[in-house]
This record gives structure tokens, C-alpha cells and sequence, in this order.
């Protein structure tokens, strides 16, 4: 029987998952191409007003293994990061904001899109549904995205997200009924949703809680 939203969030307190020194791993900045090949797919975004590089898109690792975990993707041209926990949790809501919000706005055109046509054409509705989520991340989790994470979100979409098919998952959307909303149904991919978005995309981000 599948555990509950709130059943899984004393699982992983109680457990002691998604502590300081517990290795995790996100992966958003690499991709198996057909042919079994590991790319790196992060984004260079210029740099910054000190001369440093802007990245998006990387993947990063933290914990007691973190270090390894970065010589071994460097070891197949994978840039990984080495963050401590908070700033690890930070990076993966953010990368989590942005499947959520590209997927769901690509997915209820009448024609199929991609991640990086959504970046592109769709700046005005996913910067809302954006900053949205950013508010809701601050007073549901306590926890604050980056600075300068709506352009390192569409440099991470367009980087990598060309030839990425946005797609919703239906069985994400039961775990919306734990949160206070009117109740949204899917019958396929492209029924028009209404207001309030971040309630819809909670229930995308629910893989994510463990943070």
C-alpha cells in the first residue's frame, strides 16, 4: 500500500534521511545519450558583476561522500559542485520549481512542446508560476531560492531541454487532495487549469519533500 504524503514525511524524520551528513546527489547536469555516453548538459551563463562564471543546470552533491561523487563524474567530463546540505536543499527545490513549472505549461498546449520552447516562448507564465512557488517555498519549507534563479532556470531549459518532451505524470496529482485546494482532475494532459498554480505544482514536487 502506498504510503501517504504525510505517512512518507515521518518515514524520513524518523529515519534520519536528509541530514547534514548523509551523501545525495543531484543529477540535473548530466544526461545518457542513446548511445550510452554520459554528457554534461549544465549551462554557462556569462559571468557575474566580481568576473565569476555563471553556471546552471550543474550537478552537485553533498554530505560525507560528496567529494567522490564529484571526482567520479568530473572523471566522465561531468562538472559536479560539492555544497553543504542547505545549500544543496536550495539547488534541488530549484531545479524541482523548474521541471515542475516548464513540464506544466508545455503540457496543457493543444500541441506538444518542449522543455526549451517553453523557456523560450512562455517567459511571462513561468516567471508568475515562478515566483509563486518561490513564496510558497519560503513559508511552507522555509527556504529561500538563490539569487538569480529565474535566469539560471531558463539557461538550464534551454541548455538542456531541446530535445526534452514536456510531460506531466498523472499519478503525481492524487497527492494534491493533502493540500487545502479545490479538487483539479487530469483525464489527459491538456485540460485548462485554473488558479492557484503553485497548489497544482505542489503535487508535481511531492518526489522532492524529502528535502
Amino acid at each position: 500500500m502506498k504510503a501517504t504524503f504525510s505517512q512518507r514525511l515521518d518515514i524520513t524524520r524518523t529515519s534520519g534521511y536528509c541530514r547534514d551528513s548523509m551523501t545525495q546527489v543531484l543529477v540535473s547536469g548530466m544526461k545518457i545519450s542513446p548511445e550510452g555516453r554520459v554528457e554534461d548538459v549544465h549551462a554557462r551563463l556569462g559571468t557575474d558583476g566580481n568576473g565569476e562564471e555563471k553556471l546552471a543546470g550543474e550537478c552537485t552533491a553533498c554530505g560525507k561522500w560528496n567529494g567522490s561523487i564529484a571526482q567520479r563524474l568530473e572523471r566522465s567530463n561531468v562538472l559536479c559542485k560539492t555544497d553543504f546540505y542547505r545549500e544543496w536543499r536550495r539547488k534541488m527545490w530549484e531545479r524541482s520549481v523548474l521541471d515542475a513549472v516548464f513540464n506544466l505549461i508545455g503540457s496543457v498546449r493543444a500541441e506538444p512542446t518542449t522543455v526549451a520552447n517553453v523557456a523560450s516562448y512562455y517567459t511571462e507564465e513561468v516567471g508568475d508560476m515562478v515566483w509563486d512557488l518561490s513564496q510558497l517555498l519560503r513559508g511552507w519549507r522555509a527556504i529561500t531560492l538563490m539569487y538569480g534563479f529565474e535566469e539560471r532556470m531558463y539557461g538550464a531549459a534551454e541548455k538542456s531541454g531541446a530535445d526534452e518532451p514536456c510531460t506531466l505524470i498523472p499519478e503525481m496529482y492524487p497527492y494534491v487532495r493533502f493540500f487545502p485546494a479545490r479538487a483539479i482532475h487530469f483525464s489527459d494532459h491538456r485540460n485548462v487549469i485554473s488558479p492557484p498554480f503553485h497548489l497544482l505544482l505542489k503535487s508535481r514536487l511531492h518526489s522532492s519533500d524529502l528535502g
